[in-house]
Formats: structure tokens, C-alpha cells, sequence
């Protein structure tokens, strides 16, 4: 797993925020908040693009797996691949006629014909009910995302939020502007006593 460092002096946006005023945050009644501004993504991130799971044409597919996400596992002959997509789509043809999508039989008390169809499944040979020649294995580069840079961007959300989680304070996104990072902090907002005038 490539490493991926967040940049950020934690010291220094630590005293920041420790100088910055507490605000009411309008989102959550009865908190408040600070916030440092960090910068954009596009200053950031490994990648410096901003995109969505719907719209991320501006992202590059992964060179090793070509933008699938998967790798056909070394050294298995194209006919052994070809035999095992066939029969793994024969498989799940026949699953799907007799007893509908394999879904939801696990993790709770089967009926007699789901304990049926779960062992009529497992009687096939492992390689034909599993998706592991048929659809091939997680790409090592990009995490089966098919972007490589998408891949290195959530790493480094990761190691940016559990950097400030350190310091006590959370990595937050713009309310005006997506692209604008801050490290934001809240706490429960002091009541204020009403002053009682004399009669």
C-alpha cells in the first residue's frame, strides 16, 4: 500500500484554532464550532481534482487493470478462464430460476427451501460458485476503484482525518464551496443565564 502523507503542520493550525472565536454552528442548535481554513482540494490532494462517484470523467482510469477494477489472477490459461465464466454464469442462471437472487440467506434462520437452495449451492465446485474466475480479483494498484488517483486521494482523506483526530478536531468541507477544506471543532454550547432586572 503506497504511503501518503496529509502535509499539514498540526501545531501550528492547532494554535489557530485555539486563537479562533467559538461561533454558533446553525446546522446542529446547541453546539459550536471553530474552523481553520487548510485550502482546496485542488491544493491538497494527490490528485488536486474534484469529482463525485456520478461525475468523474476527469479522473484517469487505473493502467493496470484499465478502469475495471480487476485483474485476471497469473499464470490461468484464457480456456480455463472462458470454462469457469460459463459455468459460473450457468450456475447463477440456475440459482436465480429455482430460488430468486442469493440474497439475504445468510446471517439469520433459513426456511426449508432457502436451507435447500443454500446447500444445493454449495454442492458446486468452489470455483464455480465463487466470482473469483469469472469476474477476476481486486486490482493491487487501485483498490477495485479503477483510479488509481481516486485510490491515493481517499488514502490521503484517510491520513488527513486521523491526523486531526489527534489534535481534536475533524476535517470538514466547505458550506459555500465543496472544493474549500477546514479543520473544524465543536463543543456543546454554553446556557446562557437570563439576568432577572429588579421590580
Amino acid at each position: 500500500m503506497p504511503k501518503v502523507h496529509h502535509g499539514f503542520d498540526l501545531g501550528a493550525i492547532r494554535a489557530e484554532l485555539d486563537a479562533s472565536d467559538w461561533e454558533e454552528d446553525f446546522d446542529n442548535p446547541g453546539t459550536e464550532t471553530r474552523q481553520v481554513f487548510l485550502g482546496t482540494v485542488f491544493a491538497l490532494t494527490p490528485s488536486g481534482k474534484y469529482y463525485l462517484p456520478f461525475a468523474c470523467s476527469n479522473v484517469d482510469a487505473c493502467e493496470t487493470c484499465q478502469g475495471t477494477g480487476l485483474v485476471m489472477p497469473r499464470r490461468t490459461r484464457r480456456r480455463i478462464v472462458k470454462k469457469h465464466v460459463a459455468r459460473h454464469a450457468t450456475t447463477m442462471r440456475r440459482w436465480r430460476k429455482r430460488w430468486g437472487a442469493p440474497t439475504g440467506l445468510y446471517g439469520r434462520e433459513l426456511t426449508a427451501h432457502e436451507a435447500k437452495a443454500k446447500a444445493w449451492l454449495q454442492s458446486q465446485p468452489k470455483a464455480f460458485r465463487t466470482t473469483h474466475f469469472s469476474n477476476g480479483t481486486t486490482c493491487p494498484a487501485c483498490c477495485g476503484l479503477g483510479s488509481r488517483e481516486a485510490h491515493l486521494d481517499e488514502l490521503w482523506r484517510e491520513e488527513a482525518e486521523s491526523a486531526l483526530e489527534t489534535i481534536g478536531c475533524s476535517l470538514q468541507g466547505g458550506e459555500g464551496d465543496p472544493c474549500d477544506l477546514f479543520a473544524a471543532e465543536y463543543r456543546d454550547a454554553e446556557e446562557k443565564e437570563e439576568e432577572i432586572g429588579d421590580e
